[in-house]
């Protein structure tokens, strides 16, 4: 009893000291890129969508911790359609709704609410909220209404098949079902929903506005070029991650997905007669190739050596669990990759395409060696995020971007990355250090 007092009396205060350091350390990290007014003028300019951005992550917050509160009343009802489900797939199933368990004999789940996916109806909810309201114009009102309650049913029916299919996975394998796909299928989830109900209002007449005719003499999307490379890395990266172990069999999918999209835009990308373009001039640079040892050096020394040990050891079981011949074949993937297919797709996708556009809109126009510090900062920043060792990426990302900077040439990024990912190569291949590579 004393202690859940003192969590009431002392739980809140903890939270706000906690909130106030992190916020506190949050603005000392975007105060030492650039000087506070440069900052305070890009608020000033951009006053709306700075207070929609806060504005949709707190009633995403409000709205996730009140779904909570819907599972207790959905109980039921979830626990039903996933033992019919099972039914339904030829399975015996075990059922006991009144410690929410439901499975089969192999593998049964105790579903809690902080578990459950109930939380995917306040997020989606909130996003679908958030887009009705900045999107209204180009909406039709009160149909477009309809998409929020067609949202929650959507994550809702989602999340029954999620559990379903994690009760198949875990008499698979106890491991992948808990570490892996619990989590990962979720977050796929609550986008595929969100997605499903922005493109059902743009396409369908009872809820947009605009004409179906105008959108189908649209022009190509310029940034598809960019981005679709490394679009066909993520999602194939994602789901390989729901095995959750430290050797990733299915790497070579990555580089083949890469390479697909890469030959699919080829004439465009060796398009150099354009004043404009891409700027994939292949002559050589000795500075990007310097870069990017300064980048190989920068990530050796940045890694920490706490979960090596662990991970070097899941990594070599990995590799040996195959024949030596498919063995070798993975790796002479997983080093092209690295050296050919990731530097061409990351570099596209931040310095081709997110530099540019945060320079202006029409980012086509805007010349390689055109140097704003947002752009630099921010692509930087998001770039590092896309790795495990923040830091060490986000500092890549400015040294990559350096090597484009110079001679407004994107191809130096490349080979500044390339170089960089095969020094890499060559080390983790020589010392057995397989961790630098997850």
């Amino acid at each position: 009893m004393w202690s859940r007092r003192l969590e009431g009396a002392y739980g809140w205060r903890w939270f706000l000291f906690g909130a106030a350091l992190f916020l506190a350390a949050l603005v000392s990290w975007f105060q030492a890129l650039f000087p506070a007014e440069a900052w305070l003028r890009w608020i000033r300019d951009n006053r709306s969508s700075v207070a929609g951005a806060i504005a949709t992550a707190a009633l995403t917050q409000i709205l996730r911790l009140q779904a909570l509160n819907l599972w207790q009343p959905l109980t039921v009802g979830t626990l039903w359609c996933v033992e019919v489900l099972l039914r339904l797939l030829g399975q015996t199933t075990v059922f006991k709704p009144d410690i929410t368990l439901v499975g089969t004999p192999a593998f049964a789940v105790t579903v809690l609410p902080s578990c459950s996916g109930v939380e995917g109806i306040g997020i989606v909810t909130a996003f679908v909220g958030a887009y009705l309201w900045f999107c209204r114009r180009d909406l039709r009102f009160p149909a477009a209404m309809l998409l929020l309650p067609a949202a929650a049913i959507s994550i809702w029916l989602l999340n029954v098949v999620r559990i379903t299919a994690l009760i198949f996975i875990g008499g698979w394998s106890e491991r992948i079902a808990i570490r892996g796909f619990h989590s990962v299928a979720g977050w796929l989830m609550c986008t595929v929903a969100t997605c499903a109900m922005v493109v059902a209002s743009r396409r369908m007449p009872a809820f947009s506005r605009a004409e179906v005719q105008s959108r189908a003499v649209a022009g190509p999307n310029p940034a598809a070029m960019y981005l679709m490379p490394l679009l066909a890395i993520l999602p194939i990266a994602m789901l390989s991650s729901i095995a959750a172990t430290s050797f990733d069999f299915a790497y070579p999918l990555r580089v083949v997905g890469a390479a697909t999209v890469l030959w699919f835009y080829r004439d465009k990308l060796m398009e150099f007669s354009r004043p404009i373009s891409i700027s994939f001039s292949f002559s050589f640079s000795l500075f990007a190739v310097m870069l990017g040892a300064v980048v190989f050096v920068e990530w050796i020394v940045l890694q920490p050596g706490a979960a090596a040990v662990s991970e070097n050891h899941a990594f070599a079981v990995g590799l040996s669990a195959m024949p030596p011949t498919l063995a070798a074949m993975w790796l002479s993937l997983r080093v092209a990759g690295a050296i050919v297919t990731v530097p061409i797709a990351e570099e596209l996708a931040f310095r081709g395409y997110l530099v540019r556009k945060l320079v202006s809109a029409d980012f086509e126009r805007i010349d390689f060696k055109r140097f704003t510090w947002l752009s630099f900062a921010v692509s930087s920043a998001l770039f590092g995020m896309m790795h495990r060792e923040w830091l060490a990426g986000a500092i890549a990302g400015m040294l990559f971007a350096g090597a484009m900077y110079r001679r407004g040439a994107l191809f130096d990024a490349v080979v500044a990355h390339s170089t960089a990912n095969a020094l890499l190569a060559a080390y983790v291949l020589t010392t057995h250090r397989w961790s630098l590579w997850n």
